[in-house]
């Protein structure tokens, strides 16, 4: 899996700054307008506690290679990005290469990628019978690599970034995007980093707080060790028992 910074806006703080409060980004002299990094920094501790418009004058696109089909299926429910995506209709996915879960012991991984092997073999029987790509299609797995083009404004970012960060969003799945994502936008702006926190640092609750008590009660597991039974250590630090 591979995450690739295709396009970004230009000087994105400045940018957004001279949204914010209908400035220029130079003067009539030629002269940036934009003076004070304090000022910046204080805006930008304000913006993203709620995403607000000032980021949706700021663009990033993004080229995700190897990503699961399960992946797609979940990171489309994001409409206010932009999606162009690999065609299964007209692409051979004869011998496919798919990535082993994160999480599973020695026999769930030999299962899982037996079953891979089941399926890539009758795909490739159901095109060496002449059955159309279109058709052979429909018995890919979930777990089969696609390609996927995205774009969007900062606040669509800051939306999908902020529901996907936290432990109990399938990090197995997101972690890798979010990582290389987070890795090429520093290098645009530093301060967004910030934008890569735990999303109840800013909402001060947890989304997933039913799911996390019924796994206490159930004495749940180390997170680390098992994640789709474990319980957040941010979660029992944060906001267990009160």
């Amino acid at each position: 899996m591979k995450v690739e910074l295709l396009a970004f806006t230009q000087h994105p703080m400045e940018v957004m700054y001279c949204a914010w409060t209908h400035r220029p980004m130079s003067d009539a002299a030629g002269y940036p307008t934009v003076t004070s990094a304090g000022e910046i920094d204080d805006l930008w501790s304000r913006w993203i506690v709620e995403p607000t418009s000032a980021l949706e004058f700021v663009h990033l696109s993004f080229l995700l290679l190897g990503v699961s089909r399960a992946f797609l299926a979940q990171i489309t429910r994001h409409r206010m990005l932009g999606f162009w995506v690999q065609s299964m209709r007209t692409t051979d996915m004869s011998s496919f290469k798919f990535e082993e879960p994160a999480g599973l012991d020695d026999w769930q991984t030999r299962v899982y990628v037996e079953a891979m092997d089941d399926t890539n073999q009758s795909y490739q029987r159901l095109l060496a019978a002449g059955v159309p790509l279109e058709i052979a299609r429909d018995v890919i797995p979930l777990g089969a690599p696609t390609n996927i083009a995205v774009a969007g404004n900062l606040r669509a970012w800051a939306g999908l970034i902020r529901s996907r960060a936290c432990l109990m969003a399938q990090q197995g799945m997101w972690a890798p995007v979010l990582n290389g994502m987070k890795k090429a936008m520093v290098q645009v702006e530093p301060r967004f980093s910030e934008l890569f926190a735990a999303p109840c640092r800013f909402t001060n609750e947890c989304q997933y707080r039913h799911e996390q008590e019924n796994r206490i009660a159930k004495g749940g597991t180390d997170f680390a060790a098992q994640p789709s039974l474990g319980v957040c250590p941010v979660y029992a630090n944060k906001f267990h028992g009160k």
